[in-house]
This record gives structure tokens, sequence and C-alpha cells, in this order.
């Protein structure tokens, strides 16, 4: 079914911004709010209703609902994909998942090589070539960092960045590619910080 004709909820709170949009029939509503993490899981219900009011539609009227998985930080991970699930589990839509680094590759032309800080002097990466995944996220540290920035393609995550119509792009192409998944897991790529703690016996 084309993208068109679907309408979509769009979470992602895998970054400091929290992004909640309603993609009806190919209209854009809503977008990025800047609430630190923190207040992910405070602010998401009410945007997710403003949004919907914006829109004049109600979540029965949603055709698929498309969740941020990562890279980012663990915390929005969870409340982005927990909401979701508990919005999705007495209607049964359809799902699809979309990662912080495509998003960010999404329009770009030629060859992009994603970099996105994942802090530890270590960083999330990811090849795309128009747009198009070649190399699924991964994570590299700091000298292959530097060596990606030689050739030349490096583009860097930009936070500040508002990632609207990229997520929206990027859902409405995979749902009018049928890219739909039967549920929703976390892309970590990394360790949570207790767990490296542990590991290097700080705790």
């Amino acid at each position: 079914m084309k993208s068109k004709e679907f309408n979509a909820l769009i979470l992602d709170a895998s970054t400091d911004n929290l992004y909640v949009i309603v993609l009806k029939k190919g209209e854009i509503f809503g977008g990025k709010s800047c609430d630190c993490l923190k207040k992910h899981s405070e602010t998401i219900m009410t945007e997710i209703d403003c949004v919907l009011k914006e829109s004049g539609l109600m979540l029965s009227d949603i055709d698929a609902f498309v969740c941020g998985v990562g890279c980012g930080s663990f915390t929005g991970l969870r409340v982005a994909i927990s909401t979701v699930k508990g919005l999705n589990a007495p209607l049964g839509k359809r799902l699809v998942s979309v990662n912080t680094l495509e998003a960010a590759a999404y329009n770009s032309v030629g060859l992009s090589d994603v970099i996105m800080d994942a802090g530890g002097g270590r960083f999330y990466h990811a090849r795309y070539m128009d747009g198009r995944e070649l190399v699924a996220p991964r994570l590299i540290d700091e000298i292959q960092a530097k060596q990606l920035e030689a050739g030349g393609s490096r583009m860097l995550f930009d936070k500040e960045r508002d990632l609207t119509d990229n997520l929206a792009g990027v859902a409405a192409r995979k749902i009018s590619n049928g890219e739909f998944v039967d549920d929703l897991t976390p892309l970590y790529l990394r360790k949570c910080q207790a767990e490296e703690l542990r590991d290097a016996g700080k705790l």
C-alpha cells in the first residue's frame, strides 16, 4: 500500500530531542520538541495527544506505528519503544523501526559515513549510498572515526539538527515498501554505563 494512503504515528526519543510526528496521508504534523532526556517519559503522552488533535486523528485512525530504535540513549529508547507497544497492544497495527543514523542519512547524495558520538572515545557508525544502507550500524573507536574523516564522506550527527522531515521520509518509504517488523527491538551497540563500570571493576 502506498504511504500516502497511510496514517502513521512516529516516535523517537533516542536523543535529547523528542520527536512526536503524525504522517496523515502524506502530510506532516508535529515534530521536534527540545526536551532533555529525563523529561521524555513525562512529556511523551502529552505530546502525542497534542499532535493527534492537531492532525484531527484518533489512535484508532493510525495504520502504522513508527519507532526510533537507536542508536542513542538507553533510557530514551525504552521510553519510545514501551510507549509504542503500550499504545499498539489493543490495536494490533503495523510496526516500523527506524534507526537514528539512517534518519540522519535520509536524502543524502552519494556516499555518507554517518558518525554519532557514543561517549568514551567511541562512535556509532553506519554507511549509506544515496540514503540506502551499505554498512549496518556498528561501534567504532576514535582512530576508525578519524580514518573515515580522511575519506571525505563523514557526516557528523548533529543533535541540534531537526530530523522531522527525515524521520517522516524514512517512515513513508518503509511503509510504501512494506518494510514492517513483528516487534520493536532496541539497537544496543554498547553496554549500559552500569555494565561497563561493573566490567571495569568499578562497581
